[in-house]
């Protein structure tokens, strides 16, 4: 048996002092001085400790190297402690910087839970142990998508956080990149992050405002009409070619930009003319985006192309592998299914829509092993839209979902990231981020390593943030995990409306979009609701809430804690309100204008301690009531 070599001890930091220099080599990497510089930082702020960055070598360093560390998923590195020397060896760039930020959280303590706030735990004396560890990555992407961040320094934040949690992919829409790409770049460049553009977005390159006037055959027939906000007609050659031309004109201006991802319009109107007819969506989807790889790379332009399987508006025709579509694929393959229950894991869901799905997510797989193409997930663990704001924690549901994926060979995966500023929410001190933190920071981890232990993490994570309320807070988590994920399982049955919609009924024009009418509400609008599952949900999650919070009261000593707590508050009263508000529909329906009257007061009360998405339609219905004025003799009652 072979012996393991002993340990020794090595003082790298004693009382705030230390003998070590950062070893910068002169003409190394693009990254090295950003490296030296985050590693000088951290352990100042940890330690106290001012370790100097030299090009000249000293009997005491640490030394940062780019070396052939690769595991079988590109990122890799390596902390090597030796007497005298700390080494920091990364696959390529950005491993390089993951190196220094493991080091800092595993021998310093510093952690980066959440992005723009980093947690120094504060110590004098700095004592190493000799050995070498290694570490490698269960996925080649490992990304995030952001959209709809109108807020510049959140993005930056967020950006500044990837690595520090070793990922490596950023996914950025359009409209948002376009309005920060100078700002972007360098902090891109800066943690060598693999950059995709793109979204929803024909219609960034063939605007009907500019085409559709002199071209309307460039656009979806419908019904004998071409529609402005459909799909784009892709028999159409003179179409495509000018959509390619002025793709290539876009990527010649941001030349940063390592991968494309085009997406179809979020509608299901595609086109019915008689040449678009002969196959179907993806057929034509993806032989043009298999066209368009071609077109690039004959242009001399070194980007990626990526096609999205997804369901929009529930068409399962947009993500369903229709037979002979192999020929056509010879891009990347990017899964999106809007509409999972987040209750389960994907692999133990029972909806049936998610076992359809999964059946899906395999025939692609298989698909593009057969063409060698790589295969994504995109997640929304990250979407206060889909989520809402009872925002649920998914920690348990997302290490089984990529435990899972990993065990299906999927090359990668990224969570969509929608702020909840980006809808109609209004409460100002409503701690979004922090809420939304949680599930990202699970999601990180276990993206690196699906093996990690997620009561370990998530101890971890308690113990840092809470202290000694860490217990208790535990607890709290738990509970929200236990409730509030099923919210999702409204998603389906609702769409395009969501389990805390009670009054806003959405309308689809013909043309795809997309309009929310408030103030009128029907049953009968969206058939097969029950709403009295809608009501039972939310009595039963109020009464668990309120009765745990009233014999487990959390102790308000830090920032983390009074959050909790006034997200549990939050949650709680929501869901009163909810209740009432559904219950005076019921009464509405039956004539009882006292009772409804009463319920809508006291709903309007709990909406106004935290003023949200329903807060207005309650007023207004309210009013309607108070003043008789409700036309309840008709299907549709409106304001």
């Amino acid at each position: 048996m072979k012996k393991k070599n002993p340990t020794e001890k090595l003082f790298f930091i004693l009382n705030s002092r230390s003998g070590y220099k950062i070893l910068s080599e002169k003409g190394g990497p693009d990254i090295f001085p950003f490296a030296a510089q985050e590693l000088q930082k951290y352990i100042r702020l940890a330690t106290g400790a001012r370790i100097p960055v030299t090009c000249k070598p000293s009997p005491e360093n640490i030394r940062m190297s780019i070396e052939n560390e690769s595991g079988k998923n590109g990122d890799a590195y390596s902390i090597v402690i030796q007497k005298g020397r700390i080494l920091l060896k990364g696959s390529n760039q950005r491993s390089l910087l993951y190196a220094v930020y493991s080091f800092l959280q595993e021998h310093l303590g510093v952690r980066f839970f959440h992005a723009g706030e980093d947690i120094i735990q504060k110590k004098k004396n700095v004592i190493l142990e000799t050995g070498k560890k290694f570490y490698e990555a269960d996925f080649k992407v490992r990304g995030l998508v952001l959209e709809g961040l109108n807020n510049e320094k959140l993005a930056k934040n967020i950006l500044d956080w990837m690595p520090k949690n070793r990922m490596n992919s950023v996914f950025i829409s359009f409209k948002e990149w376009e309005a920060g790409a100078e700002k972007f770049i360098p902090e891109i460049k800066q943690r060598d992050l693999i950059l995709t553009v793109g979204g929803h977005s024909y219609f960034r390159f063939l605007p009907s405002t500019k085409y559709f006037t002199e071209y309307p055959e460039w656009y979806a027939l419908r019904d004998g009409k071409r529609l402005e906000r459909g799909q784009l007609c892709f028999s159409n050659s003179k179409c495509i070619q000018t959509l390619f031309e002025n793709i290539r004109l876009y990527l010649e201006k941001y030349p940063v930009i390592k991968k494309l991802s085009l997406w179809p319009a979020d509608n299901k109107m595609y086109c019915e003319c008689p040449s678009c007819r002969k196959k179907s969506f993806n057929h034509h989807y993806c032989g043009m985006m298999a066209s368009l790889n071609k077109y690039l790379i004959s242009e001399g332009i070194d980007v990626k192309v990526e096609h999205i399987a997804y369901n929009a508006s529930l068409c399962e025709d947009m993500l369903a592998v229709p037979e002979g579509i192999e020929k056509y694929i010879s891009s990347d393959t990017l899964l999106a299914f809007w509409g999972r229950d987040y209750s389960y894991p994907f692999h133990k869901s029972p909806a049936p829509h998610d076992i359809k799905a999964l059946k899906t997510v395999r025939k692609w797989i298989e698909l593009c092993r057969k063409t060698g193409n790589p295969f994504y997930m995109l997640e929304y663990y990250n979407d206060f839209w889909m989520l809402t704001s009872l925002y649920p924690a998914l920690s348990k549901t997302i290490a089984e979902d990529l435990q899972f994926y990993k065990s299906i060979e999927v090359d990668g995966i990224t969570s969509l990231v929608v702020p909840c500023e980006y809808g109609i929410y209004k409460d100002k001190n409503y701690p979004w981020s922090r809420i939304m933190g949680f599930n990202t920071y699970v999601y990180s981890s276990c993206l690196w390593d699906t093996d990690l232990k997620l009561k370990n993490l998530k101890d971890d994570y308690f113990d840092v943030c809470f202290g000694k309320s860490s217990a208790i807070a535990g607890k709290y988590f738990a509970l929200l995990e236990k409730c509030l994920p099923a919210i999702t399982s409204f998603n389906i049955p609702l769409f395009r409306l969501r389990m805390p919609d009670i009054w806003q009924r959405d309308v689809t024009p013909e043309e795809g979009g997309i309009k929310f009418v408030p103030a009128a509400w029907s049953p009968e609008d969206i058939p097969g609701i029950d709403d009295r599952k809608r009501r039972d949900y939310c009595k039963a999650v109020s009464m668990k809430i309120k009765s745990f919070t009233f014999k487990n009261p959390l102790k308000k000593a830090s920032p983390a804690s009074r959050e909790l707590s006034a997200f549990f508050n939050y949650v709680k009263d929501r869901f009163n309100s909810l209740d009432l508000q559904l219950s005076a529909q019921s009464d509405i329906r039956k004539r009882k204008w006292q009772e409804a009257r009463s319920k809508l007061g006291e709903a309007l009360r709990l909406e106004k301690k935290h003023y949200n998405e329903n807060t207005e339609d309650c007023m207004k219905w309210l009013k309607n009531i108070s003043s008789n004025k409700s036309t309840c003799g008709k299907r549709r009652f409106t304001v």
